[in-house]
């Protein structure tokens, strides 16, 4: 039934080459990005946390720059409200 109604919306949508895995990657690296863990992947995904570090733990820009946020407050030892009054002024 759901590869059924996929294959309608892959023909109608008219994307070339459309299948249901070939959204994974964007899915899960969008989890990612917005925040979501790896347990978050996995489990929306229906695969183990270790495939999904396996196939999904690239790096994104907005994953980048989260961690680097992290470690920038690690070093500095300030929160991030700080850093966010700090940048207004």
């Amino acid at each position: 039934m759901a590869e059924r109604t996929l294959a309608a919306v892959f023909n109608k949508s008219k994307v070339k080459d459309a299948h249901a895995r070939r959204f994974r990657h964007p899915l899960a690296t969008d989890i990612l990005a917005r925040g979501g863990t790896m347990s978050h992947v996995a489990d929306v995904l229906g695969i183990s946390e270790n495939a999904a570090r396996k196939h999904y733990a690239k790096w994104s820009p907005a994953r980048q720059e989260r961690i680097s946020g992290i470690m920038r407050r690690v070093f500095t030892g300030t929160s991030e409200e700080t850093q966010r009054v700090a940048a207004a002024q």
